[in-house]
């Protein structure tokens, strides 16, 4: 699925990532995660993203 440019810069903004520290979840190694909220909409629904369209963003913004 292709992201409209306002999706984009919805992702670049509100994208979040990181790691799950040692012993937070009884694991010897940090977990990564990313994690992105809803996106309102204009007509007040909300938009979900699917993990094909975060990479996509990832990927984009590591071309710029």
């Amino acid at each position: 699925m292709m992201l409209t440019k306002d999706e984009m810069e919805f992702l670049k903004r509100n994208l979040s990532s990181g790691t799950v520290q040692e012993g937070e979840l009884g694991n010897d190694e940090p977990i990564p995660f990313v994690a992105v909220p809803n996106m309102r909409k204009p007509d007040g629904s909300l938009r979900s993203f699917i993990l094909d369209e975060i990479l996509e963003a990832l990927r984009f913004e590591g071309e710029e």
